[in-house]
């Protein structure tokens, strides 16, 4: 419902309609003035209702017209089982801007201009109620990955780095484009974040009704009879997992061990537990007396990182229970600006765990950042990042990745180009 549209939803019988009808005159006699425009109404019947029945309540309504439309405000309206044809549409709008773009002869910052500001903000919608699939994803990322290194989804160019480095941040020799799929979690973490902190709205009590009445939020399940839209948004709950922690108030009912309460450590939790320890809740570190930590305690539990962490960490005057804060931003609130880097961060860390990159020191990211900080034209910085990153094609490069027997200079063939 848009603007002055409305979604109705009533019993398939004659007496249903009836009272409809009576609703919909005490609304504009009453109150507004306003009235229904029938001819521009349509009705829509589920699968089981006889035809009889459905000739009843339409003419009772005085509506004729029996259409669903597929998509309303670019959303599929009815979802069942998600697949890769649901949102072919996405897809078709992205490949069809891009084609017009190749006539205009952009360069590389053109390109990546219009990708940021463009292509990737078309499935944002649709990212944000919906977990797109992976096939989806990917022939996004295709297209858009063919776009920016050859201008035309029709030529054949030399991809020189793969999309996973392109997605880097520009501090860590990439070009900051967007990971699709963890920008799909991050915005659906928006919705998980607000059962988490506003358990009292319509949305939420008719989700904890529904799915998980005797549980909390982060705890809950997935049935196999579960919508779409309840599948996305406990998937967007990954991207809570990173940065979710507990606010501490008296510590009663936060466990030391199990729960997140550490805003410094990067596991948001102690990073050993010592043995034949019987501390359990954050309450038994606290000095309720005088508000305060038990800081020798602390010195004798837990490591020094740890420690360092703990007393960092600010006590509420009173006490009272906890409460749930986002640790990526200094408000405690929920971004998915701030969630999409927790997420990239997390990516890039497991990959040099498992040695499949290596780790860019500080002094790199500098020279990054000062790279794409020159004061020249966009289209010389992104020359010069290619030169940075060896993959201008001259003739040392194309020798380089065994494209061409020998990298003579073409002026003087004496000297390597």
């Amino acid at each position: 419902v848009f603007v002055d549209d409305s979604l109705i939803f009533i019993s398939a019988t004659q007496e249903s309609a009836d009272r409809l009808n009576v609703i919909q005159l005490i609304y504009a006699c009453s109150f507004s003035g306003q009235a229904v425009n029938r001819e521009k109404s349509a009705i829509f019947f589920s699968p089981n209702t006889p035809h009889a029945r459905r000739q009843a309540v339409k003419q009772v309504l005085g509506i004729h017209v029996e259409a669903f439309s597929d998509r309303y405000l670019g959303l599929p309206n009815a979802v069942g089982r998600i697949t890769s044809g649901t949102f072919d549409h996405i897809r078709d709008r992205s490949r069809s801007k891009m084609n017009g773009w190749a006539e205009q002869l952009l360069a590389c910052a053109g390109r990546e201009t219009l990708v940021k500001s463009v292509i990737q903000t078309i499935p944002t919608f649709s990212m944000s109620c919906f977990r797109l699939t992976k096939k989806v994803c990917k022939g996004i990322i295709a297209s858009m990955d063919k776009f920016w290194w050859s201008g035309s989804l029709d030529r054949r160019s030399m991809h020189w780095l793969s999309w996973e480095k392109l997605a880097s941040p520009k501090c860590q020799d990439g070009m900051g484009f967007h990971d699709l799929q963890l920008f799909n979690l991050a915005l659906l973490g928006k919705h998980g974040w607000r059962f988490v902190t506003n358990p009292n709205s319509l949305c939420a009590q008719v989700m904890k009704g529904r799915y998980f009445p005797d549980c909390d939020f982060m705890e809950a399940s997935v049935p196999h009879t579960s919508s779409a839209i309840w599948r996305a948004i406990i998937a967007g709950r990954e991207a809570l997992h990173v940065g979710l922690i507990k606010r501490v108030g008296d510590g009663s009912t936060i466990s030391i061990w199990e729960d997140k309460w550490i805003p410094g450590l990067s596991s948001l939790s102690p990073t050993v537990m010592p043995g034949g320890t019987t501390l359990a809740t954050v309450g038994e570190l606290i000095d309720h007396d005088n508000g305060t930590w038990r800081r020798e305690l602390i010195y004798n539990v837990f490591i020094r990182p740890d420690v360092d962490a703990i007393l960092n960490i600010p006590l509420r005057r009173g006490g009272g229970d906890y409460f749930r804060a986002w640790v990526f931003e200094r408000s405690g609130n929920y971004s998915v600006k701030s969630a999409y880097r927790a997420l990239v961060t997390r990516k890039e860390r497991l990959a040099q765990e498992e040695g499949a990159v290596t780790n860019s020191s500080q002094t790199d990211e500098r020279m990054w950042k000062s790279c794409w900080k020159l004061k020249v034209l966009p289209k010389v910085r992104v020359f010069w990042w290619r030169v940075i990153r060896r993959i201008l094609p001259d003739e040392c490069t194309l020798r380089y990745r065994h494209i061409k027997p020998i990298s003579r200079c073409n002026v003087c063939h004496a000297m390597d180009e």
